[in-house]
């Protein structure tokens, strides 16, 4: 079992690194991960779904290994950090969903008589625990994208106020 739980582990090590070590200028490839287009776009009937299983309720008892701290969106006054919460959330929600398909690559590894006791259990519960953070970020991000939009809008509106005010 241990050793099923360790292959998993190393899947997921691999799916998370894979595109930082051989994809040139990863961290600066951002146009893939736009939060307003598919596939990372949240569409209305998902948030009657995540109101529907409470998520609001056990979201944050999820552990979270962001590459940003969520703790810090005390700076949403500040459009470029929002910027950057956005795209992380998309590379979340891509690492993520890449990891809950990859572990069933598990049952490819083990003997068919180890399937139903070992192999195809622990596939089930890995894609269980990399779904519940896709829920997430999925939850999140229009909230993000509406806090952002305000803040374009709010120096929209202050740069016209400076317009006016030098006129």
């Amino acid at each position: 079992v241990l050793f099923v739980v360790a292959v998993d582990g190393l899947f997921a090590i691999l799916v998370h690194d894979f595109p930082r070590l051989f994809i040139k200028d990863y961290a600066t490839k951002t146009k893939y991960y736009n939060a307003e287009h598919f596939p990372f776009k949240t569409y209305k009937w998902e948030r009657g779904f995540y109101e529907s299983i409470r998520i609001r309720v056990w979201k944050d008892l999820l552990p979270a290994k962001m590459g940003m701290d969520k703790t810090q969106i005390e700076h949403k006054d500040d459009l470029a950090y929002l910027d950057m919460f956005l795209i992380e959330s998309c590379r979340a929600e891509t690492m993520h969903l890449l990891s809950s398909v990859f572990g069933f690559c598990v049952i490819l590894l083990f003997p068919i008589k180890y399937l139903f006791m070992i192999s195809l259990p622990v596939a089930i519960v890995n894609f269980v625990m990399q779904i519940l953070p896709v829920m997430v970020q999925r939850y999140t991000r229009p909230k993000l994208l509406v806090l952002r939009k305000r803040q374009m809008l709010k120096r929209v509106m202050e740069q016209k106020t400076q317009d006016q005010m030098q006129a």
